[in-house]
């Protein structure tokens, strides 16, 4: 990553699995094992980083603590 991930000017519209949490936290851990696997380590830890952003500046979090720390492990 060259900086810092930010969320999307349509986030409003898209975030409804962020609100409800549910069967995209996996994919996310997949994600974010893959990049680190694959060389892109900077990359998974800026994804990480504003997802734990996310959770605190937004009203509603539908992701459990659970998830994010498998997030977190999968970066390690």
């Amino acid at each position: 990553a060259d900086g810092e991930i930010r969320r999307g000017s349509n986030w409003s519209s898209h975030n409804e699995w962020f609100r409800e949490g549910g069967h995209n936290n996996l994919r996310i851990t997949r994600i974010l094992k893959c990049l680190t696997r694959t060389g892109m380590a900077e990359d998974a830890r800026a994804l990480l980083a504003c997802l734990e952003r996310l959770r605190v500046e937004e009203p509603v979090c539908g992701v459990d603590e659970r998830a994010f720390g498998f997030w977190r492990q999968a970066v390690e």
